[in-house]
C-alpha cells in the first residue's frame, strides 16, 4: 500500500527509496487499513518526502495510544543502565533470539521476564533498554486502568490485537503488582481473576515476537500461575559502590562537560570514595534528582552572581551538601524496602559482584 501511494505521488519518492518507505510502513503497523489510507492522504498537506510523511504517521499514532492511555515508543533512546551487568547481559541474549537464525536450531522466542526490586532502582529504565538492545518499539500499558476500564474484556482484547499487530515490540507493564490488589478476592467482582486468566492463556498460546516486561515492587501480589509464564525473575536491588559510580557518571556528564572524558575524571578516588559512602543508601532514581538539582542551584548561583560561564562547574561539595537536603527512601520507608529486599533470594540478581576500585572488602566476623 505505501509502494502505491509513493507510486502515485512522484515528489515523495519511488521504488529506489525503499528504505525510507519501510520506516512508513514500519510507522503504519497496528493501524486499521482505512486508516492508514487517510493519514497517509492527510500527510501530503504536511510532508514532502516520504521520512517526513513517515514522521506525520508516526506522531499521529503516538497520539491516538496516548488517547488509549498507552505510551509508544518507535525508538528507545535511553543510555545504559549503571550497574545492572547481569541483566544487561541477559537483554542481549534475548535480542540475539530475535534473528531468524534462531529459528533453525529450534530456539523459541522468549515471553518475558519480571523485574522485581523497591521503587527507584532503575527497573523502567531496563525496559526501555531492552527495546533498545533489541531494535524494537515498546508499548506501555497499565494494568490497572484495564482492570478498571468500563469494559475491562475489550479492553484487553484490543491491546493484545494491537501488541500482536505490532509484533516484533516489547509490551511493557510498569507496577504490575497493583493491578492484582483484589485478584484472589471478589473485591472487584472477579474481575482481576477473569482477565488474568486471559493474559495467561494469551501468553501461553501467542506465536508473535513479542517480549514482555513486567516491573513489580511486591512479587507476591501476582498469581503465581501468572508469574511461571515468565522465563526470568531479575531482583533490580539498591547500587553497590561500582554501580553508583557508574550512574553518578551517567547523570553528571548530561549537565558538566568535565565529565564527559571516560578516561580521566576531575576528582581522585578518595574523593570519589566520600561522595559514595554520603550516598550509600540511595536509589538511581535520587541519584539523578540530586544532580539535576545540584545544575539547576549552580546555574542559578552563576547568574545571581552576574557569571555567564562556558560551562557548569560542579564541586564534591555540592553533591555532599545536596545529600544532606533529603532523606533517602530506604531510610524513610525501611521497614517496607527490607521486607522487599529480604526476599531477594527468589530471584536472580540483576548485578553482579562488585570488582570495581571502589568495592568494600568482605570483614570477617570471628578472626
Amino acid at each position: 500500500m505505501v509502494e502505491l501511494f509513493c507510486d502515485r505521488h512522484p515528489g515523495l519518492g519511488d521504488k529506489s527509496d525503499e528504505i525510507l518507505q519501510a520506516e512508513v510502513v514500519r510507522a503504519c503497523q497496528g493501524l486499521p487499513q482505512g486508516e492508514i489510507e487517510l493519514i497517509l492522504e492527510r500527510s501530503l498537506a504536511f510532508a514532502s518526502t516520504v521520512e517526513e510523511m513517515a514522521r506525520f504517521v508516526l506522531d499521529h499514532k503516538v497520539n491516538k495510544l496516548r488517547g488509549r492511555g498507552l505510551e509508544f515508543i518507535a525508538e528507545a533512546d535511553v543510555p545504559d543502565a549503571g550497574g545492572l551487568d547481569l541483566l544487561d547481559e541477559s537483554l542481549s541474549k534475548v535480542a540475539s533470539l530475535l534473528s531468524p537464525e534462531a529459528e533453525k536450531y529450534g530456539l523459541k522466542f522468549p515471553k518475558g521476564m519480571i523485574l522485581w526490586g523497591p521503587p527507584g532502582t532503575g527497573k523502567s529504565l531496563s525496559a526501555k533498554l531492552a527495546a533498545k538492545k533489541m531494535g524494537v518499539p515498546l508499548l506501555a500499558a497499565d494494568w490497572g486502568s484495564i482492570v478498571g476500564s468500563s469494559k475491562p474484556d475489550l479492553a484487553l482484547r484490543e491491546l493484545l490485537e494491537l501488541t500482536q499487530a505490532l509484533s516484533p515490540t516489547i509490551l511493557y507493564w510498569d507496577d504490575f503488582d497493583k493491578g492484582f490488589a483484589g485478584w484472589n478476592s471478589n473485591a472487584d467482582g472477579g474481575v482481576s481473576r477473569r482477565l488474568s486468566g486471559k493474559l495467561l492463556t494469551w501468553m501461553q498460546e501467542h506465536q508473535y515476537p513479542i517480549y514482555i516486561v513486567a516491573t513489580v515492587n511486591r512479587l507476591g501480589m501476582l498469581p503465581p500461575e501468572l508469574i511461571r509464564r515468565f522465563d526470568d525473575i531479575f531482583f533490580v536491588d539498591l547500587p553497590h559502590e561500582g554501580a553508583m559510580y557508574e550512574i553518578f557518571n551517567l547523570h553528571l556528564k548530561k549537565y558538566f562537560p568535565e565529565f564527559r572524558n571516560a578516561s580521566e575524571s576531575p576528582w581522585t578516588d578518595d574523593e570519589w570514595r566520600i561522595l559514595l559512602r554520603d550516598y550509600r543508601l540511595c536509589t538511581p532514581a535520587e541519584v539523578g534528582n540530586a544532580v539535576r538539582k545540584c545544575a539547576e542551584e549552580i546555574y542559578y548561583r552563576d547568574r545571581v552572581q552576574g557569571k555567564q560561564p562556558d560551562e557548569l562547574k560542579v564541586t564534591l561539595q555540592d553533591l555532599r551538601q545536596q545529600r544532606y537536603q533529603f532523606t533517602p527512601s530506604m531510610q524513610r520507608d525501611e521497614e517496607q524496602i527490607l521486607a522487599i529486599r529480604n526476599q531477594a533470594t527468589y530471584a536472580r540478581s540483576a548485578s553482579g559482584p562488585d570488582r570495581s576500585r571502589f568495592s568494600i572488602p568482605l570483614q570477617e566476623l570471628f578472626g
